[in-house]
Order: structure tokens, then sequence, then C-alpha cells
């Protein structure tokens, strides 16, 4: 900035603290500290202890604390603007507020009125002669020690428009290049209101008065010289709640609750505010929490202010949990909305998940999901995605229009990254960088910004509302910022960018070239969920078997709950291995007890299906009709079965496959195995050929430091310093019913890999089955395959 925008920030900056006219002690506080809150019922008065000026709370983390705050506000306030503020400090230097809280939800009557947190800190009070408030707090996860201190501001309404009033050009002037008319004129008008404002004493009437004189000069600025503009933001109002992440879901449940009454807050005071959330699992769990405050949703949903899109139970990861799973996603998503608030979603929106599978579209349109809207792919680390709106295709060529969220803040002489953020404010530096970020201009003039605090909620504030009024005046030089819901925001550029009948195509998969290493991370997680997805597919397959053979009662809601338990795991950051250790202690407790409840299900089905005294029976939860089951850790050759079924058989249980030293023959292929262990060649009987071009079904560890990100990223230049894993321990033949092959054992530094390699009489597969007992840190291991094979499919 150069002296004159330094002095025109000084004088804003000073007429902001201005804005507090007075500020009124509250003295009579009382705390104690609690457990997790369940439901709305307030404490009980006793147990309370006063709370000095100089009291700390909050020393350990993860700890929650009732406050009582009793206060009057004598008469004369009546008509005045008040707000509760809350300040807390871990010491004197710094204001103690950061992202990982502390946070409050404030209640009056058992009614959450308002959450507090680092971007909110105080909340507008009604006049009443006297207030009795219930504060619940929550300490955070760095447990520091914290002051606390309560106080009532009287705010000077005018002083506080003409705050907003300037600091909106200010911004947009910074914005602005200092050659243009815009900036000349907002800097001109900005020189004129400081130089009438009266800074001499700021409690004086002298300055009250010159508050007014420098307001009418600054409105009659945004009449004259500010209105419609053809370049458009919808600032749409949004929060993306991240389930798990740094936090637990125990801690995500008060987050929705914190966030959403804050959201309804703000609407009260500000008619043409909206807002958009997805995730139903949230609003389930105010459900659970506060049904007051989610029956005021409801209302608001009713309005159209409080929009439900989303489609998704949750915003799931999309690389690592099955089609079926990603299918379940959006059935339990939308029929939640519909039962609960008679809603079809229709968007499927995922802001902050890395990565999009190819079979989405296709998935999205057989569920009546026609957009999807995302923001990560921008975070690439290799190419920039060409297009902003697009025809995303599918597997099978399935298309759905896609839209790219732009956000990203412009800054005058500096070049614009690549990232955007779903986390945006209306500021004027956002606006006109969510609009020149958009590639595809010549398609739609209007593009979309989510305005709100996020990842761990908050939302919008009440700055942010303030700013988005001034910018829809429509500023010279800068996007007008706009409101409207997403969903008619969405149809309207979808409508004009495939009218222009030049809408591109993107073909396949949404690879993010970023968080490479999501894919490995917390390996325990990914294969409980695996494990998961069978067991309910499988649990849902033979009840239903059993309902209609033997008339059983169909455990229709515990099947449903166990997806959902499935699905609530699903979330991109619990099971991508982001999330705190608290996060998959829970998880681990909560897959044991989903496992066991499909294992007893299934028991009991087959029960009933069976009878002991025929021969054996077999389950068949795939499509193949001939092929391997297994038994007690044995294979079992099943030459005939029905598909998705159950019959009488009598399977082989015996082999012919032939080893000696270190090769492996059957019916199929011959198999030679080096000093190593490692199968080294493989020849295919039936193509008269060698397949293998090195090692299959080896092992190369290498070393995983990247720059960041350490549970996320897995960088370029980690294959730059690989190890090798030899160390065989032991090499002997196995037999497994109707396969055997050879079982190794070996050692890499701390940790053992044991794998069997086992051929069949009777089928061309061949199974790799690997145990990792892995104990080492920034080393990954990778399994290697390097076949002489040329295939597309």
């Amino acid at each position: 900035m150069d002296l004159n925008e330094k002095h025109i920030s000084q004088v804003i900056s000073l007429l902001g603290k201005a804005r507090v006219a007075e500020t009124l002690p509250v003295g009579d506080v009382s705390y104690k500290k609690c457990k997790y809150k369940t439901g709305t019922d307030m404490p009980g008065k006793e147990g309370f202890i006063p709370f000095a000026e100089n009291t700390r709370w909050g020393d350990a983390p993860d700890e929650h604390y009732w406050f009582f705050v009793r206060f009057a506000l004598p008469k004369k306030y009546a008509f005045c603007k008040l707000r509760l503020r809350c300040d807390t400090t871990p010491d004197r230097s710094n204001d103690g507020w950061n992202v990982y809280n502390p946070q409050f939800i404030v209640y009056k009557d058992g009614k959450a009125l308002q959450g507090l947190d680092t971007y909110h800190r105080d909340m507008e009070l009604e006049y009443a002669p006297e207030y009795e408030l219930f504060i619940y707090a929550y300490t955070g996860s760095m447990g520091h020690g914290l002051d606390l201190r309560i106080g009532v501001d009287v705010i000077d309404e005018r002083a506080e428009s003409l705050y907003f009033d300037m600091l909106a050009l200010f911004k947009s002037a910074l914005v602005l290049e200092k050659q243009s008319k815009e900036y000349a004129d907002i800097i001109s008008a900005l020189e004129g209101a400081c130089r009438i404002l009266d800074l001499r004493d700021v409690t004086s009437a002298r300055f009250r008065n010159s508050v007014c004189a420098a307001g009418e000069y600054i409105n009659a600025f945004y009449a004259g010289r500010c209105g419609e503009q053809t370049r458009k933001v919808v600032c749409l109002g949004h929060t993306h709640i991240d389930v798990a992440w740094l936090w637990t879901l125990a801690q995500t449940r008060e987050k929705a609750q914190h966030t959403f009454s804050t959201v309804l807050a703000l609407m009260d005071k500000y008619p043409e505010f909206t807002f958009m959330s997805s995730q139903p699992q949230l609003l389930k769990y105010v459900k659970q929490e506060d049904e007051a405050l989610y029956e005021r949703i409801k209302r608001r949903v009713k309005e159209g202010r409080f929009e439900l899109e989303g489609a998704m139970w949750l915003e799931a990861d999309c690389n690592i949990p099955s089609g079926e799973s990603l299918v379940r996603q959006i059935v339990h998503g939308k029929r939640f909305l519909k039962e609960e608030f008679g809603i079809e979603s229709h968007i499927l929106w995922l802001p902050d998940v890395f990565g999009y599978a190819a079979s989405l579209p296709q998935i999205c349109r057989k569920a009546g999901v026609d957009i999807f809207v995302t923001s990560k792919i921008s975070w690439n680390d290799t190419n920039r995605m060409p297009h902003d709106v697009f025809e995303w295709k599918g597997i099978d060529g399935t298309g759905i229009f896609t839209y790219f969220l732009t956000a990203q803040e412009k800054r005058r002489g500096e070049e614009s990254p690549n990232y955007t953020t779903y986390v945006a404010t209306p500021d004027p530096e956002y606006l006109a960088g969510c609009f020149d970020r958009f590639t595809d201009k010549s398609l739609t003039d209007t593009v979309i910004l989510t305005m709100g605090w996020g990842d761990g909620g908050g939302g919008p504030s009440r700055d942010m509302c303030e700013t988005a009024r001034r910018m829809n005046k429509g500023i010279p030089g800068i996007p007008q910022a706009v409101f409207a819901n997403a969903s008619a925001s969405l149809i309207k550029i979808k409508n004009s960018a495939e009218g222009s009948g030049r809408l591109p195509v993107w073909e396949g998969e949404l690879y993010l070239e970023y968080h490479r290493g999501t894919y490995t991370s917390v390996a325990r997680n990914k294969r409980y969920n695996r494990k998961a997805e069978f067991a309910n597919k499988n649990a849902e397959l033979f009840s239903l078997i059993s309902h209609v053979v033997r008339g059983a009662e169909y455990p229709e809601r515990e099947l449903y709950e166990n997806w959902e338990t499935l699905l609530l795991n699903q979330f991109h950051d619990i099971i991508p291995g982001s999330c705190i250790p608290e996060v998959y202690e829970l998880s681990r407790v909560q897959y044991e007890q989903l496992l066991g409840a499909d294992t007893a299900i299934i028991s009991h089905a087959k029960e009933l299906l069976t009878d002991s005294k025929r021969g054996c029976s077999v389950f068949n939860p795939t499509l193949c009709t001939s092929g391997l089951a297994k038994k007690d850790g044995r294979y079992l050759y099943v030459p005939s079965m029905p598909q998705a079924g159950y019959g009488e058989c009598a399977p082989v249980c015996e082999n012919s496959v032939k080893t000696e030293g270190r090769t492996l023959e059957s019916a199929f292929y011959k198999a030679v195995f080096d000093e190593n262990g490692y199968l080294c060649s493989l020849y295919d009987r039936s193509a008269g050929r060698e397949v293998s071009a090195g090692i299959l079904g080896g092992f190369a560890a290498f070393e995983d430091r990247p720059v960041n990100y350490d549970c996320w990223n897995l960088e370029y230049y980690h294959e730059d310093k690989p190890y090798a894993v030899e160390g065989l321990v032991s090499f002997e033949r196995v037999d497994r019913g109707a396969g055997a092959g050879f079982r190794t054992v070996r050692r890499f530094m701390d940790s053992e890999i044991t794998q069997e390699i086992i051929f069949f009489d009777n089928s061309r597969r061949i199974d790799f089955v690997t145990r990792v007992d892995w104990k080492e840190k920034d080393i990954i291991l990778k399994a290697v395959f390097d076949a002489d094979v040329n295939n597309d499919d």
C-alpha cells in the first residue's frame, strides 16, 4: 500500500474500534466442568463455582465446561444495539482463538441462540432487563489454559454502517489497478470521508455528527456510482464440516449444532441471506441432539432459505469405497432428505474429496442426480484442469454436468495461483478472484462463491453478510455479489453452458494429482471397509433368501443401520487415513460391531436354510456358477453352484499341483521362484508363452518423505530411493485343499511379510495371499507385478 492507502486503512481501523460505544461488564459468572452433553437439558445450578477475573479454565484438551452468566441491562439501553462478547486468552500476548477452537454454544431458556468461535466472537442480544444464559464450552484440542472475559457491547450503529461502507470500497480499491478510473473514483470518495470524520474524541458528539456526515457522503457514492454489473458472483452461504479430522465424531455433533444455530441467527437479521448444507449425517446429529434446533431448520428449509443438497449421506471418498457403497451413499442421502424434508436432491456436492471415480456419472444419473460440484481438483500439483464447466462422461458414456468452484483471492500485481477454495468470503478480492479464475466465461456470466468458514465449521459471519450487502450494490470494477440458492444458480449456469452448443467434454476418471498417499495410510481401516462392504452385501442377500424360502423376518432396520455405519466411516478424511488417532480407535470399534452384527445375521440365515442331515451346503454371494470356495482356511472347488444363492454339492478338496525345488506346476501354469523366494518365471501352458517380464508378486520399499501432509501425500520422487526387500526367512510348500503352492516368510528391517502363492487344478486363478506386519516409519511398501502382458481392459 502507498502512503495514501495506509492513511485510509488507519482511519477505517479506528472507525472499526469506535463501533463499540461502550462495554458493560458482566461480573456474575460461575462455571463447572462437565462431560460431553447429550440433548438440550440445561445443568442444574448446583455445583457451579464463581469464575473470578483471573480464573483460568481449559488446561487440558478435549474438555467441556458449563458457564452460567447472569446480568442486568439498565433501561437506558432499551433501544440500543447490544452484543454479548466473549474474549479468551491463553496468556496476555494473544487472543487465544484458533481454528482448533475453543468454541461455545450460548443457550437461553434451553434454546441454542448461537455458536461462538474464532470467527464468531459475539452475538446479538435483544434488550431485556435481566439475562440468564448458559454457555456450553469446549476447550479444543490444544489444552493450553484460557481466560474468559464476558461483556455486553453497546454498538454505535451509524459508525458500524460507515465502517462497512468504507471497508468494502477500500478493499475494492486494493484489487483494482491504480491507473483505472474506478480506482481513482473510489479513493477520492474515501479521502473525502476521511476528511469529514472528526477523530479527536470518538466518544464525543462531534465524532457522532461527523460520522453522520461522512455516511451521507459515502452513501452518495454508492447511489450515484454503483449499480448493476454484467459480471455476477452468487454468494452462497455455506460451511464444509469435516465429519471427522482433527476432531472426533462426538465433537462433530457439537460443531453441527454450533454452526447451524449461528446460521439461523444470521437469517433472523439478514432476510436476503441464504445457506446451503450438504451431508444429511450432520442433520441427523442435530435431530438426535437438539430437536428444537432441528425444527427451526425445517422451518427455514420450507421457506427456501436453508437449502439442503448434496445427494450423498456425507461427502465420501470416491476412490476406495466400492461401487455399491457409492450407490448406497446416494440412496441413504436422498432418502433422508425426502423423508425428513420432502426434498429431492439433484446435486452431488463434493468440494473437498480427493478424486472422483469414472463410475460416478452413471451412478448419479441413474439416481436422478444431474449436476456435480467440486473444488478439490484445483489442488493438482501437475496439471491444471482445462475447464471449470463441462460434461463429465463416465465408463459407459453417461454424462453429468460438472461445475468447479473457483474462489480465490485476487491481489493487485500478484499472479493468481491454480488453487481455489470452498472456504471464501464475499470480500472484493474473492469476488474478483472467483470470476477471473473461472475458465469458461464465454459460456456463462455467473459464477458461484461459497461464503463461510469451514472444515471445523462455523459458517458465514455477520461481517460476511454486511460485506455482501455492500458488494450487492455493484461497486465499479468488481463483480457484483448476488444472492440465490445453489440449485437455481447451477441450473441457470447449466442451461447457459449447454445452450451455447460448446460445452466441453471430459471422459474418464477425475484424478486428483495430489494426496496420493491416501490410498495407503491407515491400511487397517481400509481393510475393515472392504470386509464390511462384503459383510453387508452378504447379510442382505442371505436374509432375503431366508425370508423368501423360509418366511424368516427380514432384519431391515439392522441392515440399514449397518450400512449407515459403513457410510459414515467412508467420509473423505476417515477412510483415506488423514484423521487423528482417536477417530480410528472409535472406527475400529464400530467396524467390529458391524461385522459382528452381520456375522450373526448371516449365521442365522444359514441355519434356517441348511439341513444338517444332507451333504455340504455352499453359499455363493457372487454371480459365478462354478469356482472356489473356502472353509476353515482350505479351498474347495465347486463344479456347479447357483448364482447369488445356495445349494448342496460335493466339492473337490484335493489337488494335484506339483512342487519340486523352487518350481510350481499345475495344468495351466509352470512357475519358477528365484533364490529370494520371488516368482521370476510364469509360463502359461494354454497361451504357450512366458507371462513374466520380471518379478511377479514381489515387493519393493521406498523412502516416503513428502514435503507436506504426511498422511495425505506421496510425492513422485519417492521412487528415486528404493530399497530391496529380500531377507528370506523360510520357503516351503503349503497344501490348501483344492490348491497348493509356496509360502514365504521374509524380514525387512523390523517388519515381517508372509505370502502364499497358490495354484489350482480346476481354475486358472492364481492367489497371492499376503500378510504384512509393518513397523517402519517414512517407508512405503509396494507390490511388484512385472508382467509381459499388454491389456487395456
